[in-house]
């Protein structure tokens, strides 16, 4: 499970079903039994249907949190100042972030790139209340160059729990191409893991998550794995989307190591 992605300590309290209830917390179609597979370089372990069912039935349980993250990153997006919002999903999975975004803009039309067709499945099924606003586009980020069918330029780009999958060098190059197709007064918004400054913070998020006492010394480091070596610090990444041409860049929300960060393309005075 990408790291960062699961925040809520507890199942969220029972409360009235709504439209974002529906779309984020509801039961899935199952294409497969659910099972967890180890992390694969570029995130390729996203095309197994299994993984996928495994990994939604957890993002489900914590919805109150998952709720307030991505209302909080919808929030961010600017309006363009005519017509209506084009907004671009990077590694979009099964469209819990357009479903925020769309659900906050009535007139708001969506792009969603991914290249899991398990998650493009569940994802039609649950955007499916803005049938004719949104469209996948099948592509794979760790590929140089950029999607043809999705040329913009677009008001906002987002991305969440997906580009921590890229190696640094792709991500960089990544962040130069959205700035490329954002209109300005644009905004990109990243949801994702970051590395810890220090590998003691990493040991402290870790205990606090699980509830456990925080260690006295730093714990041995673990084996490299897949999903980890991948994970950047949130200051090299700030410092990617500089050097893209955002002007305004900051991080908006940070726990443990779960980040909400980007930057806006401001319009020339």
């Amino acid at each position: 499970m990408p790291r960062g992605a699961s925040l809520a300590l507890g199942a969220a309290a029972a409360r009235p079903p709504s439209l974002y209830a529906s779309l984020m917390g509801g039961s899935i179609v199952q294409p497969a039994t659910p099972h967890r597979r180890a992390p694969e370089p570029g995130g390729y372990h996203w095309r197994d249907a299994g993984h996928v069912a495994w990994w939604i039935q957890r993002m489900d349980a914590p919805e109150e949190d998952r709720r307030a993250r991505l209302a909080f990153l919808a929030g961010l997006l600017p309006r363009p100042a005519t017509g209506s919002p084009h907004v671009l999903d990077l590694g979009a999975g099964h469209g819990a972030v357009a479903a925020a975004i769309l659900a906050r803009w009535p007139d708001a039309i969506a792009t969603l790139v991914d290249f899991s067709a398990p998650m493009m499945a569940e994802g039609a099924r649950r955007l499916a209340p803005f049938a004719g606003r949104y469209r996948y586009v099948e592509w794979d980020l760790n590929r140089e160059g950029w999607p043809p069918d999705a040329p913009g330029p677009f008001s906002a780009v987002v991305s969440a729990q997906a580009l921590h999958h890229l190696p640094d060098a792709r991500k960089a190059a990544l962040y130069c191409q959205v700035y490329e197709r954002l209109a300005p007064g644009g905004a990109f918004i990243i949801w994702d893991p970051v590395r810890p400054p220090h590998p003691y913070l990493d040991a402290v998020y870790a205990a606090v998550a699980q509830g456990e006492p925080i260690p006295a010394v730093v714990p041995a480091p673990s084996p490299p794995d897949a999903h980890s070596e991948t994970i950047a610090s949130l200051d090299a990444q700030l410092a990617w989307l500089r050097a893209a041409g955002f002007v305004a860049v900051d991080c908006f929300w940070k726990e443990g190591g779960s980040a909400i960060f980007g930057g806006y393309r401001l319009v020339a005075s």
